[in-house]
């Protein structure tokens, strides 16, 4: 029986070096997670392609959407950055926070924070107002101009993912989807 556990074990750590098995393996691992020996043995033999992480880890992904979606915007003609866009749509679901709370939720640094929000209220798109009680404080709040220009890029951005994500399958995006949310969540943990 261990005989074949572990050879199961081999040929899934064959598969794994291939970029397919990105969505196969989280389907393994479902399938035998529960069996904490068999899980072990896995663990312990995973050989994962550390171009695949580094890749990962360095942002290539993030990059290339990011590119394209700048691309994307020019050629809609919207004089807007992926950056400002994620700012765009939180301040549509989150009007008023502060700018600090605008940094903690989109993992920037306040001098970056500062410099995109100058060039968004040049181009109208947001306004910072003095907090009331702590002048240091500013809240940000989208403009009309802001909420109709987030209108619109966010239907280039949905056209944009639609590219990204062509020619895979809804169960294996969805997988993808909870795999980075898992380390996405270990990585919070481990830091916090």
């Amino acid at each position: 029986m261990l005989s074949s556990v572990l050879k199961f074990v081999r040929l899934c750590v064959l598969l794994w070096n291939s970029l397919h098995v990105l969505f196969v393996g989280t389907r393994l691992f479902a399938y035998f997670r529960h069996d904490k020996q068999i899980w072990n043995v896995f663990m312990e033999n995973l050989n994962i392609d550390i171009r695949l992480i580094f890749a990962i880890l360095n942002g290539k992904v993030s990059a290339a959407i990011n590119h394209n979606l700048a691309r994307n915007f020019r050629a809609g003609g919207l004089n807007i950055t992926p950056e400002q866009y994620i700012i765009l749509m939180h301040l549509s679901e989150h009007d008023g926070v502060t700018q600090q709370q605008l940094c903690t939720a989109t993992y920037k640094d306040k001098p970056s924070m500062t410099r995109l929000l100058s060039g968004m209220e040049r181009l109208h798109l947001v306004m910072r107002i003095k907090g009331r009680d702590d002048r240091r404080s500013n809240t940000v709040h989208l403009t009309h101009t802001g909420r109709d220009l987030k209108d619109q890029a966010q239907r280039i951005a949905l056209l944009t993912l639609k590219e990204s994500l062509k020619g895979l399958k809804y169960e294996d995006i969805c997988t993808s989807q909870e795999v980075l949310r898992q380390i996405f969540s270990n990585i919070i943990r481990t830091k916090g």
